[in-house]
């Protein structure tokens, strides 16, 4: 019994160095030099072999890797507000007005959130810093899009709502808009200017 165990262990030690020399390659001089096709393509083989289940059911696991998938495409950048934050302030999406252009403006994001007490917050950069353009949202709007000025006062106890154009933005001025975006760019279907006095 004594000198089958020993063969056994000399046959499993002679497999091991065999492969080992398989994986490292044979001969002390390397394929490179010599031209020679000494080298394996492991990524032609292919392995059936399953282990054994860790959970100690019947049915074995195979041995196999899962594919790599591409990563999934960026819906873009630029997101709308999460939708208990738009139904708060009754908008998709909100910034500060940098730049105008001839049929277009671009934003700076304002971050809004909702307060443990209900009430909305927001924050957008000072007045005074300059946004990269790189930072700039452009926010395009068609024929059908509606623009009005929204007038707040006594720190927002009251409110009045007037109609407004293209015409009537003014740099730094907040928007408030409905909409969605494409390509990170926003269309607006309803622009609110707001303007605390």
């Amino acid at each position: 019994m004594k000198n089958k165990q020993s063969k056994n262990r000399v046959k499993l030690l002679g497999a091991a160095c065999l492969s080992g020399m398989l994986i490292a390659g044979c001969g002390s001089t390397p394929a490179a030099d010599t031209g020679a096709a000494n080298v394996i393509d492991l990524t032609s083989v292919t392995s059936t072999e399953t282990l054994p289940d860790s959970t100690g059911a019947e049915n074995p696991v195979p041995a196999t890797v899962p594919e790599t998938t591409e990563p999934e495409t960026s819906e873009g950048r630029w997101h709308v507000l999460p939708a208990d934050v738009a139904a708060a302030i009754d908008a998709d999406f909100s910034g500060d007005i940098r730049r105008i252009g001839e049929n277009t403006f671009y934003i700076a994001e304002t971050q809004q959130m909702i307060l443990e007490d209900g009430s909305t917050s927001s924050s957008s950069p000072a007045s005074n810093v300059e946004i990269p353009e790189s930072e700039l949202i452009p926010v395009v709007f068609d024929a059908s899009t509606r623009f009005y000025l929204r007038t707040i006062r006594d720190n927002g106890a009251s409110h009045e709502d007037t109609e407004a154009s293209f015409q009537d933005l003014e740099l730094l001025m907040s928007v408030e808009m409905k909409g969605a975006f494409e390509n990170d760019v926003f269309h607006a279907t309803q622009i609110r200017l707001v303007k605390v006095v």
